[in-house]
């Protein structure tokens, strides 16, 4: 086991930068890594490139690609994710495929999901099953279509007036 590797049990990192870190559960305070594998993930004040888990947790941190059963984010930051149940408050999301989703006081890219419950949600694109609560989306699957459709005429009108130009 190399420096930049650590598996354990269960371990608590303060003030570290890591490479690799796994163990059935990982504990990271002011600390980084690129890359957790474990069973439970908690990030307070830190930071993680990718974050492999059954159970991830995210206070006041950042993660650029979090894939867990569950996953809890408040005054966090996500870059993607790929989760079955997701609790997000005060946090932004990227991109974002989950099953069951509760999202409160936040910020989304793209949200995809079954089941979204919502209260004070800012999203530029969602696509939900079912989704209940107040979700201001300024991209839904409508305004997208409308959009592509608009894009590829003035693309089409475009290569015609190059096509007569060249002629």
């Amino acid at each position: 086991m190399s420096d930049d590797e650590n598996e354990v049990d269960a371990t608590e990192i303060e003030q570290q930068q890591l490479n690799d870190v796994s163990g059935e559960t990982v504990t990271l305070t002011q600390s980084s890594a690129t890359y957790i594998d474990a069973d439970r993930v908690e990030l307070t004040q830190s930071a993680a490139r990718i974050i492999d888990a059954d159970a991830a947790e995210l206070t006041g941190s950042v993660a650029q690609m979090v894939e867990a059963e569950t996953a809890r984010l408040t005054g966090s930051a996500m870059l993607g994710a790929r989760t079955e149940t997701l609790a997000v408050e005060q946090s932004v999301l990227g991109l974002t495929r989950t099953t069951d989703a509760t999202i409160a006081d936040s910020a989304v890219l793209m949200l995809a999901g079954d089941e979204i419950q919502a209260a004070n949600v800012r999203a530029f694109f969602l696509y939900a099953g079912n989704a209940e609560g107040e979700v201001k989306a300024l991209l839904d699957w409508r305004s997208a279509t409308i959009v592509g459709v608009v894009a590829g005429m003035v693309l089409f009108l475009l290569s015609l007036l190059g096509r007569s130009r060249r002629a």
